[in-house]
């Protein structure tokens, strides 16, 4: 998925877009995480092919077929589920509709019927939390208690119980306390904006300052794995050098995914997809608390950004004629389209 995204995203040669995805394929972290299937393992699974799906489209041909959308609604409610920090996904759905030049109507339209594939999808879930708690919850009743932990007077950002004074009682029933605990994180905010200014650059720095803490993961989750203090710290350097590498690749990456995307029919809709994700991705973890875990989503789509810069290198080492390099996609596309999935 990664690698179909990156060559389809860049417009090189497919050959090259599979060398594109091997720093994904080598990422340290991203290796270690699967061995608990931790939540993240699956989250970024389902977001990937969320993203895989509508950047396989060929936007230069027309809107995605209603049969496309539905698939990738499904995919959707299947991620949001896992966690709903993959909604930016459909916000890049309907921008990337307005790339194409499609108009407010289409963007709606595809919108719609994802949304009705993501609807059904939350239904079974949203029926057994009616019957188990007696109230409408469509997704879970932690997050409440994720908006609300790090917000309070003094807090460094990261991690605490959301037992203090400015949260609801912890003796109340889950159903009970996630909505009361939604309500004193967004009063917080607001009778604490300068409190909140403050706590948001230190829940970023915990998020994205370093990449080995995959490591306790593993360690602490039922593995067998043992390691020596000199094997474990070599660890640490290789995945800390890894992550900031890529993140400091993505940065030049960015700005030539942004450069002229709305003038490229055929990737400015794929561009918008891809940083859209990657984004939100990165906003939304900060609205609730800090931890290094909450980067590791954004790892493959960093690794495609940081394509782009790969790719800038390549072209101008070895420039290909850009005719070959659409004939090459748009043989692709006609294959995707025959299917349509």
């Amino acid at each position: 998925m990664v690698s179909e995204s990156a060559g389809l995203l860049h417009q090189v040669r497919v050959g090259v877009g599979i060398l594109l995805v091997v720093p994904v394929a080598f990422y340290p972290s991203l290796i270690l995480g699967v061995a608990t299937f931790a939540l993240e393992t699956t989250f970024i699974f389902s977001a990937l092919l969320c993203v895989a799906i509508a950047v396989d489209h060929d936007w230069t041909s027309g809107p995605m077929s209603r049969k496309r959308l539905l698939w990738f609604g499904a995919a959707m409610g299947y991620s949001i589920v896992i966690r709903p920090f993959s909604l930016p996904i459909m916000l890049g759905l309907g921008i990337a509709v307005l790339c194409a030049g499609r108009g407010w109507r289409s963007a709606l339209r595809h919108l719609g019927w994802a949304s009705i594939a993501v609807v059904v999808v939350l239904t079974p879930l949203t029926v057994r939390n009616e019957v188990v708690f007696g109230k409408f919850i469509p997704i879970s009743t932690n997050l409440g208690d994720g908006m609300c932990m790090s917000r309070f007077i003094g807090s460094r950002g990261d991690f605490a119980w959301a037992s203090h004074q400015w949260c609801a009682d912890p003796s109340l029933p889950e159903e009970i306390r996630n909505p009361a605990n939604t309500k004193a994180a967004i009063h917080f905010v607001l009778d604490h904006p300068g409190e909140e200014l403050r706590q948001i650059p230190l829940r970023f720095q915990l998020m994205m300052r370093q990449d080995h803490t995959v490591l306790v993961e593993v360690s602490e989750n039922g593995t067998r794995l043992r390691l020596s203090a000199r094997q474990r710290r070599a660890l640490e350097i290789t995945t800390d050098a890894y992550y900031h590498l890529s993140w400091i690749l993505a940065l030049p990456g960015l700005a030539l995914l942004l450069a002229g995307w709305r003038r490229n029919r055929r990737t400015g809709p794929r561009r918008a997809i891809i940083a859209i994700t990657l984004l939100g991705l990165q906003v939304i973890p900060i609205t609730s608390w800090g931890n290094p875990r909450f980067h590791r989503p954004m790892l493959p789509f960093i690794a495609i950004v940081a394509a782009a810069s790969i790719a800038w290198v390549l072209d101008r080492r070895w420039p290909q004629p850009a005719e070959a390099i659409v004939a090459e996609h748009a043989l692709l596309s006609d294959q995707s389209a025959t299917s349509d999935l």
